[in-house]
């Protein structure tokens, strides 16, 4: 699926054994191009042969962004790296030991030299149908500037008021109070997608997971639905960024009012939505994600985006619970397939694997 990016321990494609190192790398900028974090493709000399938009943010002040010639056939870690060194020795351990390797955060600068602190993972691409060649290393950097300052204003406002202690002990200890509410509530944000409002991943997983345990228990039946807007990056390409955004709230808008308040919905990344239906009977399912698929297609994409005409539709691929699993990862995975069943079918389709 263009533009639906799911990163897993490695990067792979399904080519015949013949392929060359150079369609991996291709395959690779679907994945790339669906990420929120800036990233790049290295080939095996760290090189880097290709960046997201998201990077391109990262680096440079300008809305143009930087010339692929500054950075392009450049080994990454001599440009931009907290320490070159440290850096060049992870990527020669992913591409040996072809394993995903999330580093530290680290503080950094771009060519401009405004101070950014990133997270930086390094994943392998493998050719799986050919002796598992590692062909090139996609590296994200994750921005965690603003989580960071944010943390460091409370570390600081923490320690100015355990001086005070001694001379202010009611004081500090009503103040405190408010700063532990004040983190609380930087926790709960953290766990709300800020341009859906609804739950990001990590919150879904944590709110879903009781609740299958009660149908497993109970041996009731739900399912979980993975929801992929169709072609999402044509609305992006064509009409801009602010467009698609305009798209993603509108949709989020239309799921959460096609399902019940007990249902569980997130967004999990991209154009996907992962939705858990509680308590629903397998004959029912169907019914109930095609009222989410008709409410999506129904929206006013007109007057969403203007000179847009063909209506925003939306792919569904579903799984049963407990028939195909009792955990998110194996839930998951089943209508992950069901999914690329529907776009392959033809997109704007609700898909149930098969029992």
């Amino acid at each position: 699926m263009k533009g639906n990016a799911r990163i897993r321990n490695s990067v792979s494609t399904k080519q015949s054994v013949t392929s060359p190192p150079s369609q991996a790398l291709e395959f690779s900028k679907n994945i790339v191009d669906g990420l929120q974090d800036g990233a790049l493709i290295l080939d095996t000399s760290f090189q880097v042969i290709y960046s997201n938009g998201p990077f391109t943010q990262l680096i440079s002040e300008k809305k143009k962004g930087f010339r692929k010639s500054q950075i392009y056939g450049k080994c990454i870690f001599d440009l931009f790296s907290h320490n070159p060194e440290n850096d060049l020795k992870t990527a020669q351990k992913c591409l040996s030991s072809k394993k995903t390797i999330i580093a530290k955060e680290v503080p950094i600068k771009n060519p401009k030299g405004k101070e950014f602190h990133i997270i930086q993972t390094q994943i392998p691409i493998l050719n799986h149908q050919n002796n598992n060649e590692c062909v090139g290393i996609i590296a994200i950097f994750r921005n965690v500037t603003d989580e960071v300052k944010l943390q460091q204003r409370y570390r600081k406002l923490l320690a100015r008021e355990k001086e005070r202690a001694d001379e202010l002990e009611i004081l500090v200890q009503q103040r405190t109070k408010q700063l532990t509410d004040a983190l609380d509530d930087v926790v709960q944000l953290s766990r709300i997608d800020p341009l859906t409002g609804l739950l990001n991943r990590r919150a879904f997983k944590e709110k879903a997971e009781p609740l299958i345990s009660v149908l497993k228990r109970h041996k009731r039946t739900g399912a979980l639905i993975i929801c992929d807007l169709d072609l999402f990056k044509n609305v992006n390409d064509q009409y801009g960024h602010q467009a698609g955004d305009v798209v993603l709230i509108e949709s989020a808008k239309a799921l959460r009012e096609s399902v019940r308040s007990e249902d569980v919905l997130c967004r999990c990344g991209g154009e996907e939505f992962l939705l858990l239906l509680s308590e629903t009977k397998e004959e029912f399912l169907f019914e109930s994600a095609e009222r989410c698929r008709k409410k999506i297609a129904s929206m006013p994409i007109n007057k969403l985006v203007p000179g847009k005409k063909d209506p925003q539709t939306i792919s569904m691929g579903c799984a049963l619970i407990p028939h195909h699993g009792t955990t998110i990862d194996a839930l998951v995975k089943v209508a992950d397939k069901a999914l690329y069943e529907a776009k392959h079918q033809g997109r704007n389709k609700v898909i149930i694997a098969k029992t």
